[in-house]
């Protein structure tokens, strides 16, 4: 390596600080090399140049030199911020959490080792804590508009909507004609269900710039919100047309084209976006989605792993214990099977823990706490059932509940444990039964209108209550679900022959009980619609226009559950043509 005479390190030093001010990195990385020949142990060389490693992207080259720096002279916090920055890139991402707190110790009023360290928190799944971090630079610096994205996304990841816009909120008042902060702040305001007022704040970027594709596809997507899908398509083809490889743009497409009944187009049009981006997990999974809702299992299960590099997913638990997928024998194996996503897909694949016992393994089901008493009834004798956050015991492999269709292979004729798995309490049923008292009506129908408000798409699936009313001339009503919406329970409670029991539903041991008294439940897209289906019971499910992938298409049957029947949405949004399909079905009862 070449090294300068003494006299010339000031001028290399001032000419590396130059090309570095001027974004020439690699060129600054040359001349401070040359530097650190003549003086190995200068820790200000060392730290410079690790920044300009990391400023073009060699965050490995990096963390060698800030080590080195630190390893020389401990004192500086910035040393410490910086290594932290290089090691999350790197994805050790613990280690940049040690690195991080070392900063805010020595320099608890520095604002970017807060706003880093609450970063490497949210990777790490420390939302709790990434958040107090978040918090903690704004404290400082409230116009620390890094912190105050970084901490909207979080909040949108855990779909804390309104608190994630109001970050947004304040980010664009520090920076209002910020097009990408604009851009943002119109996502969360469809989050927050205010797509009109989405709309309006992407126009004036559309103004500004009116062929920028992302901002189309913001637009698209609000429209579609508002079920002005003619309109949403014309915005993502104007926005492809400017920029042919956007992959967001392709797969809202295909949802769009879906929508409207148009489902080869939608098909060929994943196909294409797969074409063009093979390794977009985006592109897979929304793929992945359709063909499981024609029914094309083998490749859906397959599309569906995809999910875990999607950032709206929260990370896998249990990363420690190896992942089970059915390539190893786990005979004499303890095999822990966790849940994920919603209470009905855990419902639903449960099942599956009854075909890992098979296979002579000990299984572990974890659920979540409202499910672990029904489960434990369910499944005594075949698994030891766990809520979340008890303490597992040591498990050989961990698998998600939902891997477990492909695990298995399988395929519309290989459902398994049909017609029914889940079980009730026999005391708990003839507790709910005295409950109930005697008969008013000959038949006895369990109603459920709406499932997790926090539900992206529960405007779609939620149906108003007021169509349930007319059921009353058919049977006795009881209501399976323990808290109602928009001053329903004030309506049902004139009604005298409806039956509200709030609070005293306590988790889905009490609900499997009270069903098992019914003799047909109707419900909306909600997990009591798939517990009805696990039991057996007879179960009417009222669908939107464009269902969940698990309803599949143009069927008024389940494979999931022989007992269901469904009633779909023709036209999106009309649930009366709905209800008058239920009535006519209960009519010919």
């Amino acid at each position: 390596m070449d090294t300068f005479r003494t006299g010339d390190v000031a001028s290399a030093l001032e000419e590396a600080l130059r090309l570095h001010g001027e974004g020439q990195f690699e060129a600054a990385i040359a001349v401070y090399d040359r530097i650190l020949g003549d003086d190995p142990d200068n820790p200000d060389v060392l730290q410079l140049a690790g920044l300009a490693a990391l400023a073009c992207g060699q965050p490995g080259r990096a963390a060698d030199l800030l080590r080195k720096s630190i390893a020389i002279d401990p004192t500086q916090p910035t040393r410490f911020v910086n290594l932290g920055r290089a090691l999350t890139m790197l994805g050790s991402t613990h280690e940049a959490i040690d690195h991080f707190d070392r900063a805010v110790a020595a320099a608890p009023d520095y604002v970017a080792a807060w706003t880093f360290r609450g970063i490497a928190l949210a990777e790490a799944g420390r939302s709790s804590d990434a958040l107090l971090s978040f918090d903690a630079a704004l404290a400082l610096d409230a116009s620390n508009l890094q912190a105050l994205t970084r901490k909207s996304d979080l909040l949108r990841k855990l779909m804390r909507y309104d608190e994630a816009l109001s970050c947004l909120q304040q980010a664009c008042t520090i920076e209002p004609d910020n097009i990408e902060l604009a851009l943002d702040l119109s996502s969360a305001l469809q989050d927050c269900g205010r797509n009109e007022e989405s709309l309006a704040c992407v126009e004036p970027v559309l103004v500004r710039q009116p062929q920028l594709a992302a901002a189309l596809n913001n637009r698209a997507t609000a429209l579609v919100n508002l079920r002005r899908h003619a309109e949403a398509l014309a915005a993502l083809d104007l926005a492809l047309a400017h920029e042919p490889d956007f992959v967001f743009a392709w797969v809202n497409r295909g949802h769009i084209l879906a929508a409207l009944d148009r489902y080869p187009d939608a098909r060929e049009n994943f196909r294409h976006v797969l074409e063009i981006a093979p390794d977009s997990a985006s592109a897979r999974w929304n793929a992945g989605l359709l063909e499981l809702s024609l029914g094309n299992l083998q490749f859906g299960w397959k599309a569906y792993e995809s999910r875990w590099r999607l950032p709206k997913f929260e990370s896998r638990r249990h990363a420690k214990i190896p992942v089970w997928l059915g390539e190893s024998d786990v005979r004499g194996k303890r095999v822990l099977l966790w849940h994920e996503q919603g209470l009905g897909d855990t419902l639903q694949f449960c099942r599956y823990a009854i075909m890992v016992a098979a296979l002579g393994a000990t299984v572990v089901l974890e659920v979540q706490p409202s499910l672990k008493r029904l489960l434990e009834q369910s499944f005594r004798r075949i698994a030891l059932v766990i809520a979340t956050g008890e303490q597992a015991p040591a498990c050989d492999f961990a698998t998600p509940l939902m891997s477990l269709p492909l695990v298995f292979g399988t395929q519309g004729d290989t459902i398994p444990f049909l017609p029914s798995y889940l079980t009730a309490d026999p005391i708990r049923i003839e507790a709910w039964a005295s409950r109930l008292g005697p008969r008013r009506r000959k038949l006895r129908i369990g109603v459920t209108f709406s499932g997790n408000a926090a539900h992206k798409k529960d405007p779609e699936r939620s149906v108003p209550t007021s169509h349930f009313e007319a059921l009353r001339a058919f049977a006795e009503i009881c209501i399976v679900q323990n808290k109602l919406r928009d001053g329903a329970e004030a309506m049902f409670a004139r009604l005298p022959d409806v039956h509200f029991f709030g609070d005293d539903i306590n988790d889905f041991s009490d609900t499997t009980a009270l069903i098992a008294n019914l003799d047909l439940v109707i419900s909306a897209d909600t997990s009591v619609a798939h517990l009805a289906g696990a039991m057996g019971k007879p179960a009417w499910i009222l669908l939107p226009a464009v269902p969940d992938w698990r309803w599949q298409l143009n069927r008024d049957d389940s494979p999931w559950y022989p007992s269901a029947r469904l009633f779909r949405q023709q036209r999106s949004g009309n649930w009366d043509q709905v209800f008058e399909r239920v009535t006519q079905a209960l009519e010919a009862l």
